[in-house]
């Protein structure tokens, strides 16, 4: 994020934007409280923990998995346009971090999602990455667009692939944390 920010403000200056050096930032806080929003409004309808994972509003699945088609969408479009970390990795922590994804609206969802919902956000990355190799946005609005990705990635990680209260396997977690880190060492 902080070389998306540098190129922001390198690319912006004497627009008179207010507070460009802060843009990819806010960005980044945007994704986080929309995608905590979500979680919320998912969590206040009752739709989490119903009787076997049917959600309790069709509106708040609906909502929920247009924001992850959304999100999905974006990811593609920013793994052809990325240019701070080997495509590859990339590749790789997004594909695992969807998987986790996948994994808690199946969670929360069950059948509905099996049947109804589970190709859509797998489909928006191939649309994103899609419109990635056949459109081009500003240097600007792709440093934005990977503050907004990188708040969602950080809040949906807490969300879904943390432990909540008793279910937590703290050294699972730190092992990958650590192998993870070591493999961005070496690279």
């Amino acid at each position: 994020m902080s070389e998306a920010q540098d190129v922001f403000t390198r690319v912006t200056v004497g627009r008179g934007l207010p507070f460009p050096e802060h843009r990819v930032y806010w960005a980044a806080l945007i994704g986080f409280l929309f995608f905590y929003g979500l979680e919320n409004m998912v969590s206040q309808s009752g739709a989490r923990g119903g009787t076997q994972g049917e959600p309790a509003s069709q509106l708040t699945y609906r909502l929920q998995l247009g924001g992850f088609a959304a999100y999905g969408c974006m990811v593609g479009y920013l793994m052809v346009h990325q240019r701070s970390l080997p495509t590859l990795l990339y590749l790789i922590a997004m594909a695992l971090h969807f998987l986790a994804v996948n994994h808690s609206l199946e969670r929360e969802y069950g059948s509905t999602y099996d049947h109804s919902g589970r190709w859509l956000p797998a489909a928006a990355i191939l649309v994103g990455g899609s419109a990635g190799i056949f459109t081009s946005m500003s240097e600007e609005l792709l440093a934005t667009l990977l503050g907004l990705n990188s708040g969602g990635v950080v809040i949906n990680s807490m969300i879904m692939e943390l432990p909540t209260e008793k279910e937590g396997r703290f050294w699972w977690f730190c092992l990958g944390a650590i192998g993870y880190s070591l493999l961005l060492v070496l690279i």
